[in-house]
């Protein structure tokens, strides 16, 4: 390990509505977590207490690395099984290539017996997970895009950073392309009478009907969100615009 780390601390669903109130662990610089994901991995409703959450490295009594982990189920053949989803990484970019991220996984794997994983890698976490050995890459999906408006102002300059100086053209280009699509949906509800089979209801909470819905279309789904989990999402979300000083 190259002296990487001079301790690993390991907290649990349990130690996580603990530390809502330690000061000194809010005094730490970087914080390994905010205060709504703990709140939100408590109300987590496939997390038991004992259920590893976080991970964090110390050096000289200083935050080096953390990992965040999120407690889920998978289904295989119809089986619930207890997981650990890989949520989140970072190593100080003094320490990296010193074994940080290696420990704080194998960590991970030991708490939940080898049943982890992890998706939407950067390139960067990819080549990490590719090279140590502990994925089984399952099969890409096939995902298809539709968009109900042109935004090349808000897609292009993401994509291609040189662009990003011709924002006026393509919110020109925006505008006048949505008044051909804006057009033609118009047409196609006229010529479909769609206006008067369409409603839309806009609920806060997966009701009965709803919730039946989901259940009957997730049988061959590996996590299987229903309406607990759905609800959890929408009323603990653990990224929200607040003043620096609540974080």
């Amino acid at each position: 390990m190259d002296n990487a780390y001079d301790g690993l601390r390991q907290y649990t669903i349990g130690d996580l509505e603990m530390l809502l109130t330690d000061r000194d662990f809010w005094e730490q610089n970087p914080l390994p977590i905010t205060k709504q994901r703990i709140v939100s991995q408590i109300k987590n409703p496939r997390a038991d207490r004992h259920d590893l959450a976080l991970q964090v490295a110390y050096e000289d009594g200083r935050v080096v690395g953390y990992r965040g982990i999120l407690p889920d189920n998978v289904f295989i053949d119809n089986v619930r099984v207890k997981v650990g989803c890989l949520s989140s990484v970072w190593v100080h970019p003094e320490r990296r290539r010193k074994g940080i991220s290696t420990l704080l996984r194998r960590e991970a794997f030991k708490a939940y017996d080898g049943m982890v994983y992890t998706s939407e890698f950067s390139p960067n976490a990819k080549k990490s997970a590719d090279k140590s050995g502990f994925y089984t890459a399952l099969d890409p999906m096939k995902v298809h895009h539709f968009y109900m408006q042109i935004s090349t102002r808000e897609r292009v300059p993401k994509k291609v950073a040189t662009l990003r100086t011709l924002v006026g053209l393509f919110s020109t280009l925006d505008f006048f392309g949505n008044l051909a699509v804006n057009a033609r949906k118009s047409l196609f509800r006229r010529f479909n009478k769609l206006d008067d089979r369409l409603q839309f209801e806009y609920i806060n909470e997966i009701d009965r009907e709803t919730g039946q819905l989901i259940e009957s279309h997730q049988g061959n789904e590996l996590v299987r969100r229903g309406p607990r989990e759905i609800d959890w999402i929408t009323r603990y979300p653990w990224v929200l615009q607040a003043p620096f000083g609540d974080i």
